[in-house]
């Protein structure tokens, strides 16, 4: 009885932690899942600018990729499959999503914020300046590319940090990114993350970008993914998936810690409601101890 009773409390820790993990997260601005079929993409973040994917030439084209292959594998999960670029960033051409119209309103003048998302290389390691988000209109806005082979960059009001190693040279696999960045620090304060579908979130280099806040790019400067859509000659030939920007116009809370970005990266392998069924089965469980 006393080892049924300890494993119960251990089966319901664990389905109060993923529940926990579900809400750590801090609010949304910007979340693009790829779910759907057509050449839009719903943004389920607290701004309601959709995607438009578009070919080499601009024209609307629909670059879901197939059923399930997301970054779960599961079942109406797709990603934005941009591997039909001519090669990895400044040696090809590609395709490219671009809201729809000016995302400025929503997003503010960011003092912090966390981009995130998942990637897999169609085949090379990412480098050569390809564009993964991009909302800069010259020394404003921000980039997140790959300025070198099989590392990460951000760009914040035209002034950069860049990284070095190998922390993103996997090849034709999911590998989960993220970039933190604290406008309130002048140093210390740019922090890259990197995972994969069986591996957890690590810090991959810790970075200095005195940018202060970034400054909103003027116009109708639009939110890019996978791309340089204004010349789109900086293509991330591969698949993109689950796209989020988090982010505060007034303090340090745009960043996510560790933790939060791990279980976001947990959610995305195993979406719900794979992950709520996790809880109700151990929940089950509970209930066939508590019985005997």
């Amino acid at each position: 009885m006393i080892m049924n009773t300890n494993l119960s409390i251990r089966i319901v820790s664990c389905g109060s932690m993923m529940l926990i993990a579900c809400a750590s997260a801090s609010a949304q601005i910007v979340s693009y899942n790829f779910n759907q079929t057509g050449t839009s993409v719903t943004n389920s973040g607290t701004s309601t600018e959709a995607l438009t994917l578009a070919n080499y030439s601009g024209a609307a084209t629909d670059l879901h990729s197939g059923d399930a292959l997301g970054v779960s594998g599961r079942p109406g999960d797709r990603a934005f499959d941009n591997s039909s670029a001519t090669g990895m960033g400044n040696i090809g051409t590609g395709g490219y999503g671009k809201t729809t119209s000016a995302i400025s309103a929503d997003l503010g003048a960011l003092k912090s914020f966390t981009i995130q998302g998942w990637y897999k290389t169609d085949g090379s390691v990412i480098g050569a300046g390809a564009q993964l988000v991009n909302y800069k209109n010259g020394s404003s806005g921000f980039l997140v590319n790959a300025s070198n082979t099989g590392n990460l960059s951000l760009e914040v009001n035209g002034v950069g940090a860049y990284g070095s190693g190998t922390a993103y040279n996997a090849v034709s696999e999911w590998t989960f990114f993220a970039v933190t960045y604290d406008g309130t620090k002048t140093t210390n304060n740019v922090k890259f993350y990197v995972g994969s579908t069986s591996s957890t979130v690590a810090l991959a280099y810790t970075l200095t970008l005195n940018g202060g806040t970034m400054v909103l790019p003027g116009g109708t400067t639009s939110l890019g993914i996978g791309n340089n859509y204004g010349t789109p000659n900086r293509p991330f030939d591969g698949w993109i998936d689950d796209v989020k920007i988090y982010g505060s116009t007034t303090d340090a809370t745009g960043v996510l810690s560790l933790t939060e970005l791990e279980s976001i990266r947990s959610l995305d392998v195993v979406p719900e409601p794979a992950s709520a069924a996790l809880v109700i089965g151990a929940l089950s469980l509970l209930a066939v101890f508590k019985r005997r």
